[in-house]
């Protein structure tokens, strides 16, 4: 999910890299999927714009290598530590192409973008976690107000709008990616403890300017009065990628 855009559908897959024992530690290993073919060329749109658009086995992509850590991770901006100041400032142009045909959602890319960070960039990290201020998601004192997802649909989330008011709509999200959605709209860490499980449709209106002649809801109102859920400030354990080293891809 992002602000006033339409996003990439997520869905769960079974491509797990195990990770067990190797926090603080180096991680240089490629997980088990990689693109067959992959063109990276530098362009001119610089820090703050990126796009991506998937069809079966076949990427077209805009980015900065910063955005490409945190989508090949499934992090925010706050939660990568480290590294030069390119990784925000030059936006690479990325044509790829996998193997077989394969859904290329939001998920299923962060196996491919990381074997491609491994295997271009010469990516090196490893994990720490830490204590931040967070927010975590709770039902409402009245229960939530959420429609369970009934089909066979995937996840989807569009947003639309201005800065005075925006639209989201949602089909078969969790509250796992509602919270993912929630930070970086908030730019703090958001944390589900709902308890809700399965998929939920949805609809919430709210304003990300809040003057005082606001007619339009506040996000935090919005949560509350239309979807009977809340944040609650606090701290909690925030995962952190820490970059050891990187290198600028050559171009092809």
């Amino acid at each position: 999910m992002s602000r006033p855009t339409t996003s990439l559908t997520s869905i769960t897959i079974s491509a797990v890299i195990c990770a067990v024992g190797l926090f603080g530690q180096s991680q240089p290993q490629a997980p088990l999927l990689a693109f067959e073919a992959v063109s990276i060329k530098p362009n001119d749109l610089g820090a703050g714009q990126s796009n991506s658009h998937g069809s079966p086995g076949r990427l077209t992509a805009s980015m900065t290598t910063k955005k490409l850590i945190e989508q090949a991770f499934g992090v925010r901006d706050s939660q990568v530590s480290g590294g030069p100041a390119w990784l925000d400032q030059v936006n690479y142009d990325f044509v790829a192409k996998t193997p077989t045909p394969v859904d290329l959602n939001r998920k299923t890319l962060e196996p491919y973008f990381q074997s491609l960070l491994a295997d271009r960039f010469h990516f090196k990290y490893h994990r720490e976690t830490k204590e931040f201020p967070v927010y975590f998601l709770v039902t409402s004192k009245n229960g939530p107000k959420l429609s369970p997802h009934a089909g066979e649909a995937g996840e989807s989330s569009h947003s639309s709008g201005t800065k005075e008011k925006v639209i989201m709509t949602d089909t078969n999200v969790s509250m796992e990616s509602l919270a993912n959605f929630l930070d970086s709209e908030l730019e703090r860490p958001v944390i589900d403890k709902t308890g809700l499980r399965g998929g939920f449709d949805f609809r919430m209106e709210w304003s990300p300017d809040q003057t005082s002649d606001s007619t339009v809801p506040s996000i935090f109102t919005a949560l509350q009065e239309q979807l009977g859920l809340r944040l609650e400030s606090g701290k909690g354990p925030v995962e952190i990628l820490v970059i050891e080293s990187i290198e600028q891809p050559s171009e092809n």
